[in-house]
């Protein structure tokens, strides 16, 4: 079985933009993935484009990529 990726919000990287951001992305508009946060504060020129609902999956864990990170840094 492969693990598929959750999707990452555009702004997961850029806390001081958007700290509400929920990390993983639930929408896309256009080629743009956004968290259900980051598409309620998207600026008016986005406001024209339509959603595409994302498949649902479990969000992304930062806490389990430091402690993934961690365990392959001891290996």
């Amino acid at each position: 079985m492969v693990d598929i990726p959750a999707p990452r919000c555009r702004y997961a990287t850029e806390p001081d933009a958007r700290p509400g951001c929920q990390v993983t992305a639930a929408v896309r508009r256009g080629r743009v993935a956004l968290c259900a946060s980051c598409d309620a504060l998207r600026s008016t020129l986005g406001k024209g484009q339509d959603a595409t609902q994302l498949h649902a999956v479990p969000p992304i864990d930062p806490l389990h990529w430091v402690t993934q990170a961690q365990a392959q840094l001891r290996a």
